[in-house]
């Protein structure tokens, strides 16, 4: 019970929304690889983007080190279906594919340090199998929330993000936000939300600016020791908190994909 409250499938208007994403990523890249957490909803979301891409025979590669923060799942890495369960259940999964690390080597009582580390090395051991199994073209990186906020701040700001820094994200950005990254020789430049409307895209990344003006501010503090460790003792004791938590979040919005509005 515990795993399909943390895991839930998608809706029927989260698949549509996953496709809709998928058809404004068709129209400004190439999309030659997609990794995936082995959490079912983002291996539904990935499936439906890359449907709404047209990349029908693009397999998906399954990475256990894309899995969210375990202290967002009550303190221990989910239970993930096994690669017979998934072609079972109709994904394309990669059997070639060698991923950085198993589930259960993920620890369960990661620090944002632990994690911040897991989720770059992850990103790395993820890109250079791109570069060596396709040579060209996007990669498409479908995780959790956290794990693209968590990166794009680890590979543009150098830096580890703050847990209430995270726990400020979570609660403000929306469902299928993400985060397009770019590298010009060792240094990496992000975009919010480029395949959402213009709106949107100027709601959120206001948001995200305001978050990381506060967290710059304040820096690493003795608060976000307490913080975290308050945070691992409740989502451990209560996992089904965070299934209640997340329906009470009505600022989690819906994003527009139309057309032109990337412009």
């Amino acid at each position: 019970m515990d795993d399909y409250l943390s895991d839930t499938p998608l809706t029927v208007r989260g698949q549509q929304d996953a496709k809709a994403l998928g058809s404004r990523l068709k129209e400004l890249h190439n999309a030659t690889s997609i990794y995936v957490s082995p959490l079912y909803r983002c291996l539904e979301t990935a499936r439906m983007i890359a449907e709404g891409a047209g990349l029908h025979d693009l397999e998906l590669k399954v990475e256990p080190g894309l899995m969210e923060w375990t202290v967002t799942s009550g303190g221990k890495a989910p239970t993930v279906l096994s690669h017979q369960e998934l072609v079972v259940a109709g994904f394309k999964i990669s059997r070639e594919y060698k991923p950085s690390m198993k589930a259960s080597d993920i620890n369960d009582r990661e620090t944002t340090r632990d994690y911040s580390r897991r989720s770059e090395v992850t990103f790395k051991h993820c890109l250079r199998d791109h570069e060596l199994t396709t040579g060209e073209g996007t990669m498409l990186v479908v995780a959790h929330q956290l794990t693209v906020l968590t990166l794009s701040i680890s590979l543009v700001d150098s830096r580890i993000p703050f847990v209430l820094e995270l726990l400020q994200h979570g609660a403000k950005l929306p469902y299928l936000g993400h985060v397009r990254l770019s590298r010009d020789g060792h240094l990496w430049d992000q975009e919010f939300l480029v395949f959402a409307s213009k709106g949107d895209r100027e709601k959120y990344t206001e948001v995200y600016r305001k978050v990381q003006q506060m967290s710059r501010r304040m820096g690493y503090k003795y608060w976000d020791t307490v913080a975290y460790f308050a945070l691992n003792a409740v989502f451990t004791r209560f996992p089904s908190l965070l299934f209640y938590l997340a329906k009470g979040k009505t600022c989690w919005t819906r994003l527009s994909f139309q057309e032109g509005s990337c412009s």
